[in-house]
């Protein structure tokens, strides 16, 4: 399914500019033990370099599984580079009834598509893929999430 994705923006074209495209995607493997792609990349940042110019990349939903679903109302990590798409996404978020936690830029998609990896029996928690909680008094939600091995370098 992944591979479909950047074909899509592409097809669509200028039919997307000035929009948000959510990126659920998760690009796993043919054995589903590892990801497609290799390197620092992610799909959410091979769509944002296929949109056409105004649209805005927003990776968000690929940790959400049926089953985590059914179990509750999960966190939803999301990541993007433009600062309006992304309190689009957070606001659609919480009109599911879900608490949307911000990961940081698009760079950070790779994380999530990794973490989509390990959607199985439950959902993965912040601490679990390498972030933490930090203290953000600008946004709209006190909690926001990094990747705590830049902060320790």
């Amino acid at each position: 399914m992944h591979d479909g994705v950047v074909p899509v923006i592409t097809q669509y074209g200028d039919a997307l500019a000035g929009k948000v495209i959510v990126d659920i995607s998760n690009p796993f493997n043919s054995t589903f033990d590892g990801l497609a792609h290799r390197g620092e990349t992610s799909i959410a940042q091979e769509v944002a370099k296929a949109a056409p110019a105004g649209a805005s990349v927003v990776k968000a939903f690929n940790t959400i599984f049926r089953h985590v679903l059914e179990k509750g109302r999960p966190d939803v990590f999301f990541a993007g580079d433009n600062a309006q798409a992304k309190a689009s996404v957070e606001a659609f978020i919480e009109s599911l009834g879900l608490r949307p936690l911000d990961v940081g830029g698009l760079k950070m998609a790779h994380w999530l598509e990794g973490a989509g990896g390990h959607g199985g029996p439950r959902q993965p928690r912040g601490g679990e893929l390498g972030l933490r909680p930090q203290y953000h008094p600008t946004s709209r939600l006190s909690e926001r999430f990094t990747d705590h091995r830049r902060t320790r370098q």
